[in-house]
């Protein structure tokens, strides 16, 4: 008896394992199909990712900045580290000279600011200038350039000054960027008593340490001064641990007596000038 074609079919299906139905076959051209677009998709998103990798990185006009939040976006990290500019200081000097050649000055930090440009991160500290021990031979008689100053530190008062630094954390577009002065070591919030070598500018309303971060001090408590670098680093902070051990009412002593005895030096009779980051772009 000769077998039905379909039942013959039916056989050589079962042979090979399945019995395929027009359900199971939709299903299963479904199911590939569907394989097949993830994979499509997949590859064109890593493809679209890499793309757009390449193409967005910033250009040396954008600045420093921008280039570092990129390498951070790039090899996903959420931080990275600016490395700190060459900033050059004024050479340190002995104790007498230190205090003659500029205003020595104890002040009160009543609030400080975070900004950034397109290449560093700049913090400004407002202070309150409780003593002037010293006062510098000369100062030019600039106008203040408040359009550079974030605008919550303004007004500033008689008694009032700013200090810019390179350097300091800000957030831009999701990634923290990091630029400390590898010499410096701020003082604990708490301890906002700081003394200071400073130069002076535009009138009084700006200043800056003339020995960098070897020219700030911060008074602890026990009105002890301890320095913002590495005490074993700083010949300046010697002296004083010398000449009075660090004791704040000593060092007031030391210092007026410096004043008394001393005369400018010929290189201070034309007024200093500022130091770059301080100049109006």
């Amino acid at each position: 008896m000769e077998i039905p074609v379909n039942i013959k079919a039916q056989e050589r299906e079962a042979q090979m394992g399945c019995l395929m139905t027009p359900r199971s076959v939709a299903w299963t051209l479904l199911r590939v199909t569907f394989v097949w677009l993830a994979k499509v998709t997949a590859v064109v998103a890593v493809s679209v990712f890499a793309f757009s990798q390449t193409q967005m990185e910033p250009s040396r006009d954008q600045g420093n900045l921008a280039r570092h939040v990129w390498q951070a976006r790039k090899s996903g990290e959420t931080s990275a580290v600016v490395p700190y500019p060459i900033v050059e200081y004024a050479e340190l000097e002995p104790l007498n000279d230190a205090v003659s050649h500029t205003s020595l000055t104890l002040a009160q930090l009543v609030a400080s600011e975070t900004t950034h440009d397109k290449n560093d991160i700049v913090t400004w500290r407002k202070y309150r200038a409780l003593e002037e021990w010293s006062w510098q031979p000369h100062m030019r008689p600039e106008v203040f350039p408040d359009n550079l100053v974030p605008a919550a530190l303004l007004p500033v008062a008689e008694d009032e000054f700013l200090i810019e630094d390179i350097g300091g954390r800000v957030e831009i577009d999701g990634i923290e960027l990091i630029e400390d002065d590898p010499w410096m070591r701020f003082p604990p919030p708490d301890q906002s008593l700081h003394l200071m070598f400073l130069i002076f500018f535009y009138s009084g309303k700006l200043a800056a340490s003339n020995y960098g971060p070897f020219g700030i001090f911060w008074v602890g408590a026990s009105e002890q001064i301890h320095p913002v670098t590495d005490p074993k680093s700083n010949l300046l902070y010697d002296e004083i641990l010398k000449r009075s051990d660090g004791d704040l009412s000593r060092l007031r002593n030391v210092a007026a007596t410096a004043v008394r005895s001393s005369s400018p030096r010929k290189h201070f009779q034309a007024p200093p000038k500022p130091p770059q980051n301080m100049l109006p772009n």
